[in-house]
C-alpha cells in the first residue's frame, strides 16, 4: 500500500512539475522575428493635435515645431497580421500567433538593427540650406520623454528590445525652423544587413503657427 501510494506521488509530482513549466512557457513566448522592408514617413507639428494624416494631400506644419515620424515595418507581416485579425473576428474567436500562444503574449522582434538615418531636404531650408542638401545634424531624436538625442547617439531608442506590434515608429525633431514657404524631406533608413529604406514626405506648406 505504502509503495502504491509513492508511485501516486510520484506521478502527481511529475504533473505538477510539467503543468508548472507549461504556464512559464504561456508567460514567456519565444519572440516573433520579422523584418523591416517598408518606410513610410510624413511630417507633423511637435505636439500637434490629432489629425488623419491620410487624409491630406499637403501638410501644414509650424515652421518652428517641425517633427517628422517615421515608421519602419515588415509590411508583409502587417498586412498578414491584418488579414488574420479580420479571419478571427469574423469566426468569434481569438487569433492564435505561430507559436501557439494567446495573441495577448504575442511579441516581435527585428532581425535587423537601425544603424544610420539621413534627413535630406528636397527644398530650400533657409539661406545656408539647399535643396539637396543633408539636414541630418539638424533632426534629434524624441524617446518619448520630452528628450532629445543626437541620430548618432540614439542607437538604444532606434533599437528596441521588443515590439508589441511588427514595426517601430521614430520621431525626429527638427532643431531649427525653416524659413521657406513651402518644402519636402527625403528619409534613408541604413539597416544592418546593409539594406537601405527610402521615402519622402508630402509636400508641406509651412505656417506660423499652429492653426491647421
Amino acid at each position: 500500500m505504502k509503495r502504491f501510494k509513492n508511485i501516486i506521488f510520484l506521478f502527481a509530482l511529475f504533473f505538477f512539475i510539467k503543468l508548472m513549466i507549461s504556464c512559464g512557457e504561456n508567460n514567456n513566448p519565444d519572440p516573433i522575428f520579422f523584418n523591416y522592408n517598408s518606410l513610410q514617413v510624413s511630417a507633423r507639428n511637435v505636439w500637434y493635435p490629432n489629425i488623419n494624416y491620410d487624409t491630406v494631400t499637403v501638410e501644414k506644419v509650424n515652421k518652428n515645431k517641425i517633427r517628422l515620424s517615421l515608421t519602419v515595418s515588415d509590411s508583409l507581416e502587417s498586412k498578414n497580421m491584418f488579414f488574420s485579425k479580420v479571419i478571427s473576428s469574423l469566426n468569434g474567436f481569438e487569433t492564435i500567433s505561430a507559436t501557439t500562444e494567446p495573441e495577448i503574449f504575442q511579441y516581435y522582434k527585428a532581425n535587423q538593427n537601425i544603424k544610420k538615418i539621413e534627413i535630406y531636404t528636397l527644398q530650400h531650408f533657409n539661406d545656408t540650406i539647399q535643396s539637396g542638401d543633408d539636414i541630418s545634424n539638424e533632426f534629434l531624436v524624441d524617446n518619448d520623454k520630452i528628450l532629445y538625442t543626437k541620430i548618432p547617439n540614439a542607437f538604444k531608442i532606434l533599437n528596441r528590445d521588443f515590439y508589441v506590434q511588427p514595426y517601430n515608429t521614430i520621431n525626429l525633431v527638427c532643431k531649427i525652423p525653416a524659413k521657406t514657404v513651402t518644402g519636402q524631406f527625403k528619409v534613408k533608413v541604413f539597416l544592418s544587413d546593409d539594406t537601405v529604406l527610402e521615402a519622402e514626405t508630402l509636400p508641406i506648406q509651412f505656417i506660423e503657427n499652429d492653426e491647421n
